[in-house]
Formats: structure tokens, C-alpha cells, sequence
């Protein structure tokens, strides 16, 4: 998603892609900690849930790992080249939301392999975005978008 528009709704892609590999060692750390403790790994998982739902409400610029990212990494970096979107990363962070609720709740109340089987889709999804720029959140976000504008069946 290219583009050199500037403004309240594009973001430098290299953003997004720093929020994915922290977002990646974060899942790691739940599948390490579901291995010793259900417990442990619902925590993790549930204060990533925060994280994302922060990402989903407010977008990139007031995502926390975004924020790290504007803070101590972009002025390290070159000028921004490259922009995307704003509205399909804040649904991908709804739907990593999704995910991660419901790992949370699987390593919570049971059972454990919801919890490994959500885990591991987050970081599928978390892991081609930091590392390909590949963001299935985003490619599905241009279906569900039409979907919601399709006109109600009279």
C-alpha cells in the first residue's frame, strides 16, 4: 500500500512493521509461558489483547508500540519513503484483538489448545507482517469493507 499522501490517515509502513516484530516476540513469550503455566501465558496474552485494542481504538499514532517506535526509532531513521493507510491497520489490530482474547480465554478457563490454536494464528499474522510487510488484517480489510457498505436486500 504505497503512497506519498501525507496526513492524519497514512503512516510510514516502517511503523507498522516495528509494531509487528514486537507484537511477534510478545506471542513467542505466551507460547514459551504456556509450556510452564496456562496462567502465565493468559497474562501475557490478555495485556497484548490491551495493546491491540488500544491499536484498534486509536490507530497507529497511539498505539504503544507505535509510540516507541516515533519516539526512539523513526529519528534514527531516513525520511518516510513509503505510507499506508491508516483504516486497514486499525482493523488489523481488531482482528489480532480477536485472536488474542480468545487465547487469553482459552489458557484462562480452558481449553489450553484454544489457547495455543489462537496464539499461534496471532503469530502467523504478526510474523508475515514483520517480516514479508505482508498484513492479512489489511487484505481483508478491503472485503469487509465493501461488505459493510453493501446495500441492505430490499
Amino acid at each position: 500500500m504505497s503512497n506519498q499522501i501525507t496526513g492524519p490517515q497514512q503512516v510510514d509502513v516502517r511503523g507498522p512493521r516495528f509494531t509487528a516484530w514486537v507484537t511477534t516476540v510478545v506471542i513467542i513469550a505466551t507460547l514459551i509461558a504456556s509450556a510452564v503455566s496456562d496462567v502465565a501465558a493468559a497474562v501475557i496474552l490478555g495485556l497484548e489483547a490491551v495493546v491491540f485494542a488500544i491499536g484498534a481504538a486509536g490507530g497507529p499514532r497511539r498505539h504503544p508500540y507505535g509510540r516507541i517506535f516515533a519516539t526512539f526509532v523513526a529519528p534514527r531513521l531516513g525520511p518516510v519513503t513509503d505510507r499506508e493507510p491508516v483504516p486497514p491497520l486499525k482493523f488489523a489490530q481488531l482482528v489480532g484483538f480477536l485472536f488474542a482474547v480468545v487465547g487469553a480465554a482459552g489458557f484462562a478457563f480452558g481449553p489450553p489448545a484454544l489457547g495455543l490454536t489462537a496464539t499461534a494464528f496471532a503469530l502467523v499474522a504478526a510474523f508475515l507482517n514483520a517480516a514479508f510487510g505482508i498484513c492479512l488484517g489489511c487484505q481483508l480489510y478491503p472485503l469487509v469493507a465493501r461488505l459493510r457498505r453493501a446495500p441492505a436486500p430490499a
